[in-house]
């Protein structure tokens, strides 16, 4: 694993790179040469498959042959950093059990492209792998943004209602395929349909709780659901770049802004805002990710090294799992250190949220950008409770801290994800993975 040099990786071939995702997306119709619902098989070079499960000794030897190959991964965060844990550990994990066929050029700190031009990035061959948020460019994901719009559900609790989110946007995701069509269309693979930071909370420089103190508050906000939830509790949306967060919370242009805690503190705003208002109940808008790959690179690669590149999301969701939760502790230790607290919504802020919430959902059974609005909506629900059992069931739910306790009592560590992981792999993931069935 390398980090990004000028000058590009070994196996670049831009004109051709840039010829085949250009073909793909021509006859997409035809091949289906990005579909999540054919598995992120796609296309591939050919070559025998591996089962689901197989050992690294036995990835090693089914992939001795291939040509080496240089992948560039982005990663938005600094080279070490918790936010950025899952894509290096993920790198690492491609090189290790290729017996380094494969290696990966990992591009820290946006170094190549931005947030907002990632898929860009992804479809031109400047980027191999790469996180998008398709939920800040409503216009060009339509059916993600749709099926987005209703991501406030759930129990917002930094542990069980961390997994269950998971668990339901993997399962919904997967029965809605319009969400992988139209990343399809512009030359992504989808490998890992749906990842998150955590609950959206509202970090504000004074304690507001209830109606009167949001009243005439502005609102730094991220997504157009934030919007109406924020207007909802009588606040005012406004939009500020991340940039300008810590200097407009300071000075007064504005008392909130909605983020998770893990976003807030990468940002480092929450001197300014030390107040965090979240409700384990009724949740804001999560700005959740897609983890992409090329499709003109994807359908480059074997078989065995494509069904590599799926089976080892397990180490992509662990390392993001694990490291959100040490992202918590380290965003409520600066919530405390600050003269903060974790403020809950009062019963009038919360009907009001709720009441909002509900009005969203019934206008999404009314999209036109996918082909059944309300199978969507069904499906999402259905999700949220079966994973909400599940995540009881396996015990993330008793006796674990919630945001009031989490610093203090959570331990890195202490909590196996790797369980958790299995299941999605079981319930969800592999009825996508390339080649036969598992």
């Amino acid at each position: 694993m390398r980090t990004h040099r000028p000058g590009g990786s070994p196996h670049r071939r831009p004109a051709l790179h840039l010829l085949t995702a250009a073909l793909c997306v021509v006859v997409l119709g035809l091949t289906g040469c990005a579909t999540r619902g054919q598995g992120a098989e796609a296309r591939s070079a050919g070559g025998p498959g591996v089962p689901f499960g197989t050992s690294k000794q036995d990835y090693r030897a089914a992939l001795a042959d291939m040509e080496p190959v240089t992948l560039t991964l982005q990663s938005s965060a600094t080279q070490g950093a918790a936010v950025g844990r899952r894509f290096e550990a993920y790198a690492a994990a491609l090189e290790d059990w290729s017996g380094g066929r494969i290696s990966v050029d990992i591009a820290f700190s946006n170094a190549i492209a931005s947030s907002a031009d990632v898929d860009d990035a992804l479809a031109d061959g400047r980027l191999d792998l790469g996180s998008i948020t398709p939920s800040s460019e409503p216009s060009r994901y339509p059916a993600h943004a749709a099926l987005w719009d209703m991501a406030f559900v759930g129990r917002q609790t930094p542990v069980d209602g961390f997994l269950q989110f998971h668990g339901a946007y993997l399962e919904a995701s997967s029965r809605v395929p319009e969400t992988t069509e139209e990343f399809a269309a512009r030359g992504i693979t989808v490998l890992a349909p749906a990842f998150s930071s955590g609950a959206t909370g509202m970090l504000c420089t004074t304690p507001r709780n209830d109606l009167a103190s949001f009243a005439g508050a502005a609102v730094a906000t991220i997504a157009r659901t934030q919007n109406t939830q924020v207007e909802a509790l009588g606040g005012a949306p406004t939009s500020l770049t991340y940039g300008e967060l810590f200097e407009g919370l300071e000075r007064g242009v504005v008392q909130c802004a909605t983020a998770s805690l893990t976003v807030a503190g990468l940002q480092g705003y929450i001197p300014a805002a030390p107040y965090l208002v979240i409700d384990d109940e009724t949740g804001f808008q999560v700005s959740g990710a897609v983890f992409g790959v090329s499709t003109a690179m994807w359908s480059s690669l074997p078989l065995a090294a494509q069904q590599l590149m799926f089976d080892r999301l397990d180490v992509f969701y662990e390392a993001s799992l694990e490291s959100g939760l040490e992202s918590f502790k380290s965003a409520l230790q600066q919530v405390e250190s600050s003269g903060g607290d974790v403020v809950d919504l009062s019963a009038d802020a919360e009907a009001a949220l709720t009441e909002a919430n509900d009005r969203i959902r019934e206008q999404t059974r009314h999209n036109d950008k996918v082909s059944d609005p309300d199978g969507m909506v069904d499906a999402l629900a259905g999700a949220v409770e079966r994973w909400g059992r599940i995540t009881e069931e396996m015990g993330y739910r008793d006796g674990k801290p919630g945001y009031a306790d989490f610093a203090a009592e959570y331990e890195p560590g202490s909590i196996d994800v790797s369980p958790f992981v299995d299941r999605l792999f079981s319930e969800v993931l592999r009825e996508d993975r390339p080649g036969a069935p598992a």
